[in-house]
This record gives structure tokens, C-alpha cells and sequence, in this order.
């Protein structure tokens, strides 16, 4: 007979926290009417796991079975990006897109492009992206707050 370690009984690993809370936030975004689809196309739960979730309860209680079941699972940081990914697929109107283009004129040095420009750009793009996640992330905490945290994160008013 198999004995399992004290405190870990019937439970999975714990996983990272940071990695639970990246599968929550993608679980969240997808819409209910698409959650299964979507679940079935990134086929990391089976289908036995997929029954014993209510759907039919609160979206952050399926949530919460959800990620227990990925944790069951021992889900990687590559198993939430390739949920993300699906998610980005079945979404992709909804996001914003920056593509950058190299290319080399006949007769032009290997230097294809500025990097310092490209860094630039790169990390101007990076900090917005930020800075709407942040916000987005505060306004969903706080909702009564918003305004007073976008206030906040402004900064002072300029004269």
C-alpha cells in the first residue's frame, strides 16, 4: 500500500502562484458561451476532468475548478501560453497588434534596422501595455475607486 507524505494528501502540488494567477486571468477573459471550445481545443484537461465542472455556477467559481484541475494536472508555464494562445486565435480581432518589418535594400550594409530605435519603440509599447494592464487590473479590484486609481496613476495635473 502506497502511502502519500503528510499534508499532501489527495492533494496535487501546489502550483506557482504566479502561474495560477495566469491561468485565472486567461479563464476569465474567455466568454462562457466559448469556454468549452475553447478548453477542448487546447486539450490539456480530459474530458472525464471537463465533466465534473459546473458550468453552470459562478464564472469565478468555474474559474477556481479549473485552475485546481490544472494544478491537478501539473499545467507548465507553456500549457497557460498555449491556452492564451488559443484564446488570442479565437479573439484575434480584439487585439492590438505592433509588427515591425525587416528588410534589406540592394546594395545595403547587414545593418537592417536602427536597434536603438527599435529598443526604443519596443519598450514604449511594453510600458503601455503595462501601464492599460495595470489600470485594467485596479479598476477590476476596485470598481467603486477606479476613477480615484486612474487619478492616481497619472500622476498631478500639469497647469
Amino acid at each position: 500500500m502506497r502511502r502519500e507524505p503528510a499534508g499532501d494528501v489527495g492533494r496535487a502540488k501546489e502550483m506557482d502562484e504566479t502561474l495560477a494567477e495566469f491561468f485565472r486571468r486567461t479563464i476569465l477573459k474567455i466568454p462562457m458561451p466559448e469556454m468549452m471550445t475553447v478548453l477542448k481545443t487546447w486539450n490539456f484537461l480530459s474530458e472525464n476532468q471537463l465533466q465534473t465542472v459546473n458550468f453552470r455556477q459562478r464564472k469565478e467559481s468555474i474559474v477556481q475548478d479549473l485552475v485546481l484541475l490544472c494544478e491537478e494536472n501539473r499545467a507548465s508555464l507553456n500549457d497557460a501560453a498555449l491556452l492564451d494562445i488559443i484564446y488570442t486565435q479565437f479573439h484575434r480581432h480584439q487585439k492590438i497588434w505592433d509588427v515591425f518589418q525587416m528588410s534589406k535594400g540592394p546594395g545595403d550594409d547587414i545593418d537592417l534596422f536602427d536597434m536603438e530605435q527599435f529598443k526604443s519603440s519596443f519598450k514604449k509599447i511594453l510600458q503601455r501595455a503595462l501601464k492599460n494592464e495595470l489600470e485594467h487590473s485596479l479598476s477590476e479590484q476596485l470598481p467603486a475607486e477606479s476613477i480615484y486609481s486612474s487619478l492616481l496613476l497619472q500622476g498631478p495635473a500639469l497647469p
